[in-house]
């Protein structure tokens, strides 16, 4: 059913909790004669409609939770500036838009703001809150399209230790400039991938897009260091501050970015999988790269690369380079376990097809066939 209006007359009530059912309809403007009211929670139902403006009456609100509604239009003004006494605000998965209420950069309470999931725009602002901040997701279904680039200061900035992470927009699905989000060590966020909050260590053989902290000795749990974002519908190009993050496996398959490949990312010296086929990828492979002695894949087909190829890398056991514009002689192949005919390795530099690719490597000799496998 719907929220009935005449609960209005209950003028002393300080709490409504109302999450997980089925309620509809719209939220009451007579509901601001709730005064005393600390604590609104209606979050997984069926509400639409906007946040009215007569609930900036409530003065002493502690936590406004609104989750997984169908709500519209923006967050009032003149009702978040009312929740001096604020903690928690969540209206995680609506339909909200406009700008973030510049109001609650003024709330030296807030502890935790859940905004994902809506329409928001314009710039990121920072916000000084204590345990947990989630505006985007890395994920093809956010909705938010803030400018991060934009920041004069860092989002989310809070109590604890920050990690440098990046952020994608959700319109334009280009990468943004360089952002630090701040990362949790009290266990209480879900830990959903692509989420600014608790970093997921299980690794599947084919992990969930997203972002994921293998963290190892001496190494923060907490630190990013797998950029998993195939079929994501990324589009611009390969910034050069990933450099500066720590990583072990780097895949953005399938998607459009179209720049070259920064020297700078011969920085990755944990680096055991780079996965960024299927793109419109130019240039050549930097001579850089040849510092990746932990690499194990190397995944480059279907991109426009040219020059020569060299493949030194020592542990070495996939490597697939066909449908680009590479030239020169084959490389030479030094792994020994892409060598060793194994059959969990594989080299693929270049493919027969008839008709031809329109993108071919033109290699000056053919590979050398593989050794022959060893007799019983």
């Amino acid at each position: 059913g719907t929220l009935p209006a005449a609960l209005a007359a209950w003028t002393a009530v300080e709490q409504v909790t109302l999450d997980h059912n089925a309620i509809s309809g719209t939220l009451p403007s007579d509901f601001g004669a709730w005064t005393k009211l600390t604590t609104f929670s209606i979050s997984h139902n069926r509400i639409s409609g906007t946040v009215p403006v007569a609930f900036r009456t409530w003065t002493s609100m502690v936590n406004f939770m609104a989750a997984n509604n169908t709500l519209s239009g923006t967050l009032p003004d003149a009702v978040v500036a009312a929740f001096t006494n604020l903690y928690h605000i969540d209206v995680t998965r609506n339909a909200l838009f406009g700008t973030v209420p510049a109001a609650l950069l003024q709330h030296t309470r807030l502890g935790v703001v859940d905004l994902e999931r809506n329409r928001f725009h314009g710039a990121l602002v920072a916000f000084n809150v204590s345990d947990r901040c989630r505006l985007v997701q890395n994920s093809p279904h956010e909705l938010n399209s803030f400018d991060c680039a934009s920041l004069a200061a860092l989002p989310c900035f809070g109590a604890a230790a920050d990690v440098d992470m990046f952020c994608v927009d959700a319109g334009t699905r280009t990468f943004f400039n360089r952002v630090v989000y701040p990362h949790l060590k009290d266990g209480r966020g879900d830990g959903t991938v692509g989420t600014f909050s608790v970093c997921p260590t299980n690794l599947d053989v084919t992990p969930t897009p997203g972002l994921y902290c293998r963290g190892g000795t001496g190494v923060d749990t907490d630190v990013v260091t797998d950029i998993i974002l195939f079929n994501a519908n990324l589009r611009g190009t390969l910034p050069t501050y990933l450099a500066d993050m720590d990583l072990i496996e780097f895949d953005v398959f399938f998607n459009e970015l179209h720049s070259t490949m920064p020297t700078q990312l011969g920085r990755w010296t944990r680096l055991q999988r780079f996965a960024v086929s299927h793109n419109e990828l130019s240039g050549t492979v930097p001579t850089e790269y040849q510092q990746w002695d932990a690499l194990k894949w190397f995944s480059v087909e279907n991109n426009r690369l040219q020059g020569t190829l060299l493949l030194s890398w020592p542990l070495l056991f996939q490597t697939f380079a066909h449908n680009n514009l590479l030239e020169g002689p084959v490389p030479t192949i030094t792994s020994s376990a892409l060598t060793g005919n194994s059959a969990a390795s594989a080299c693929v530099l270049d493919v027969t097809a008839s008709p031809p690719h329109p993108r071919s490597n033109s290699f000056t000799c053919t590979p050398p066939p593989p050794p022959p496998a060893p007799l019983c």
